[in-house]
């Protein structure tokens, strides 16, 4: 159903998950000169140095197993919508060879018989398109559900993985984003990837 096809495109979250996590006192974090593990990016306005990180939130719905597992629901579902509106397009096209050859061959008893499958056929028509755009908005709805259960999953476990405000900020890094580099050490996706992987592990088995 070549009208019917759904924009997974990473269910959307590249450009919408925006994992900007700032510190709870709004003024970064002063750096331990100790500390090598992260760097200082910049000073803020009260002087206090400000840690960065970054997540490739690209990669990491590729390695994340809850997104693999809801995008292939979400594409099982649209296989069977597009089953279902084929299997009932095809009816309505062999309904309607058939009466176009009635027509053709003149075997309708009256005129008023003609008029009202048409009527018949032209309804039949409109609703096999309403049925098409409530597939669409079906599979539009629960994409909309599928990524609001992976923000709402990303966002917790990178708010717990920065309870102690280790960072000033988390940004985003994907092919959207305009983070132009980033130092590898600080690149926090296989971390929170591992973590989120863990805690859904943990959940599925109880």
């Amino acid at each position: 159903m070549k009208n019917l096809s759904l924009y997974i495109a990473l269910l959307a979250i590249t450009g919408v998950i925006v994992l900007l996590i700032m510190a709870h006192n709004g003024h970064g974090i002063k750096t331990n000169s100790n500390n090598n593990s992260v760097k200082t990016f910049f000073n803020d306005s009260t002087g206090n140095n400000t840690r960065i990180a970054f997540i490739n939130t690209d990669s990491l719905l590729l390695k994340y197993n809850l997104y693999n597992e809801l995008k292939d629901k979400l594409l099982s579902h649209q296989k069977e919508l597009e089953t279902e509106f084929g299997r009932k397009s095809a009816t309505f096209e062999q309904e309607a060879a058939a009466f176009q050859k009635k027509v053709q061959n003149n075997s309708f008893l009256s005129l008023e018989s003609a008029q009202a499958q048409e009527q018949e056929m032209y309804k039949k028509q409109q609703d096999l398109m309403e049925l098409k755009d409530n597939m669409s908005n079906q599979l539009m709805t629960k994409e909309q559900e599928m990524t609001g259960q992976l923000f709402d999953s990303i966002s917790l476990i990178v708010k717990e993985f920065n309870a102690d405000k280790k960072f000033g900020y988390i940004i985003n890094n994907n092919m959207s984003s305009t983070l132009l580099y980033g130092d590898e050490n600080y690149d926090l996706t296989d971390t929170i990837a591992s973590i989120l992987n863990s805690r859904l592990k943990k959940e599925s088995i109880k």
